[in-house]
């Protein structure tokens, strides 16, 4: 699945993992950043790892932590043109136990993913804002 957003900044990726744990988001007029604590896949609670944070350190940061038994399995949000660069304006995101958000604001073009399964991991572009955004996601059998 492509990412959706502009393609400014440079190019990341988290890669995969077994689950999240939390996502911090740095927002305000449109989403600044990302960062995401993961589960090591086939690890213990203790050996998570924290991606580094994906965008600028404008805005407020909002973290959301994840039961041990909560799965990502939505994200959606806007992107649109801001101060002359296309990038992510508002995010939101659904679990098996709740929606978090929206964070920023809505902006021109929708977006959702519909992974039927879990998200396991974020890709991307990023540079002063989060430009870009992309899912991995386990599919349920």
């Amino acid at each position: 699945m492509d990412p959706w957003g502009g393609e400014g900044g440079g190019r990341w990726t988290d890669g995969t993992y077994s689950g999240i744990k939390s996502i911090t988001v740095r927002h305000g007029d449109v989403i600044d950043a990302i960062q995401v604590e993961y589960h090591l896949k086939g690890e213990t609670k203790d050996n998570d790892i924290t991606a580094p944070q994906h965008g600028g350190n404008g805005g407020t940061a909002t973290r959301i932590e994840l039961a041990a038994d909560e799965e990502l399995i939505k994200v959606e949000g806007y992107a649109g043109n801001y101060r002359d660069i296309n990038t992510i304006t508002s995010l939101k995101f659904t679990t098996n136990q709740r929606v978090s958000g929206p964070f920023g604001t809505d902006i021109v073009n929708y977006f959702k993913s519909d992974p039927n399964g879990k998200i396991v991991g974020f890709y991307g572009h990023s540079g002063i804002y989060l430009d870009s955004l992309g899912i991995y996601a386990q599919v349920s059998k």
